[in-house]
């Protein structure tokens, strides 16, 4: 599994029930993760290859507002990958790029 480093804020004027936003991407060892919560509370981020396989999972204490993940990646091949946040509002998934 790839490590993860997490930073919070409580800056809510970004926020939005599972907004979600993978930058830069493509990328080529890292890349940020950010994602908004309407309230503090655990969500599942879970991180699979194009064959479904995951290749992180871990549930994350979000704080109300914007949340942030930075993936160093670098262990993993290049390809596509998809990130998908699970909260108590629903999920959403975005497609990356790894270089």
């Amino acid at each position: 599994p790839a490590p993860f480093t997490l930073k919070t804020s409580s800056l809510s004027e970004t926020s939005a029930p599972n907004f979600l936003e993978v930058k830069p991407n493509p990328f080529h060892r890292e890349t940020t993760i950010q994602f908004g919560s309407e309230q503090a509370q655990e969500v599942q981020m879970s991180i699979t290859d194009v064959a479904g396989r995951i290749v992180f999972r871990q549930k994350i204490a979000a704080v109300t507002g914007l949340n942030r993940l930075r993936w160093d990646a670098g262990v993993l091949q290049s390809g596509i990958y998809f990130v998908r946040l699970e909260t108590a509002d629903g999920a959403a998934v975005r497609k990356v790029v790894k270089e």
